[in-house]
């Protein structure tokens, strides 16, 4: 499974509103080396990037001193500069230094104490220390429940970084607990048919697989619908509805045996020589009559997913029959790659 660690990749630049006859030379000076720098980082040229953004934390001191906001911020810079050229060790130590001159002022720089820590996290595991992430992103996410709100639109970042460090530490109940939590959270914010919520559910599904193979991972699924599961009011309605609508909403769970053909996918050569392997799923719609309408692969390597995603859309289906008719359904194709 692809990991994903969301990163704030923002250049924290100071502008300057100058008055021609009170500009003094640093701060105009500042301010074109800022310029510059935006541009060269924007470009990519992470060398020239690197020059400009220590000649900025030299003047943000000689102009504002050692312990401002405004030098925080320039190592900041630095350090995303850092990240990207895969510097990672000089990348925390300045993420460090900015985060001690943050806490100076701990209750007015909160917000920046808190990213600055996430982004210490996410440098962290770039550089595969994940217990060193781990150790940062509980501090970072701690904070953050405390700035933001436990339910806040702005914790889903955490919850993402914390989920990914979890899973490479193998603290696998941990990672549910953080997919669950995000799911749930992010619920608030999003429609359930959004693509926002279906992310989340094919995210979990990628891990499920992957780290628990098509059987182990059952268990691991079915807590996971029955958690995010939406709360019913009394209305009544049939187990056997029920039962419809939970497959048909969440993915419809596993119908590989429910295929009158299922279609097996050819092996490209490609992924062959590059020794790619491994589980694929395919999220489909099957229509009224079982064909599928259409296949959308979201987990595996990419020829692979573009071989099952064919696959998946050759193969038939007996029609659904629900309260006397034939209704469309979703369901999830999982297909095995073994060289």
């Amino acid at each position: 499974m692809k990991k994903i660690i969301l990163i704030f990749i923002v250049l924290q630049i100071s502008v300057f509103s100058l008055q021609a006859q009170d500009a003094s030379n640093e701060k105009a000076e500042l301010l074109r080396t800022n310029q510059e720098l935006g541009a060269s980082f924007k470009a990519e040229k992470w060398d020239e990037s690197l020059k400009l953004a220590q000649k900025a934390i030299n003047l943000n001191i000689k102009i504002y001193g050692e312990e401002t906001i405004e030098t925080a911020a320039a190592f900041k810079n630095l350090a995303i500069i850092y990240r990207a050229k895969k510097k990672f060790d000089d990348a925390i130590v300045n993420f460090q230094k900015a985060v001690k001159i943050y806490r100076l002022d701990a209750d007015k720089n909160e917000k920046s104490i808190v990213r600055t820590l996430y982004d210490v996290a996410v440098t962290y595991y770039l550089n595969e220390d994940f217990w060193q992430a781990n150790k940062f992103g509980l501090e970072s996410l701690s904070l953050a429940e405390k700035v933001f709100g436990k339910e806040s639109k702005d914790i889903l970042l955490f919850l993402v970084m914390m989920r990914e460090i979890y899973t490479k530490l193998n603290k696998y109940n941990e990672t549910e607990d953080m997919y669950i939590r995000q799911y749930l959270t992010a619920r608030k914010y999003f429609d359930e048919d959004s693509d926002e919520l279906q992310e989340i559910e094919d995210s979990f599904s990628c891990f499920a697989y992957y780290n628990f193979g098509m059987s182990v991972s059952k268990p691991r699924l079915d807590r996971f619908k029955a958690a995010i599961k939406p709360k019913k009011d009394n209305t009544t309605i049939s187990e056997e509805a029920t039962n419809f609508f939970e497959e048909g909403k969440l993915n419809g769970g596993i119908i590989n045996g429910k295929a009158k053909k299922l279609v097996v996918p050819n092996y490209p050569q490609g992924a062959r020589n590059r020794f790619a392997q491994g589980i694929v799923l395919v999220s489909v719609v099957i229509d009224e009559q079982g064909e599928v309408e259409s296949a959308k692969a979201f987990c595996g390597d990419k020829d692979l997913r573009k071989a099952s995603e064919s696959a998946a859309r050759a193969s038939k289906f007996s029609p659904t029959i629900f309260d006397g008719k034939a209704v469309k359904v979703t369901g999830t194709i999982v297909y095995n790659f073994v060289q």
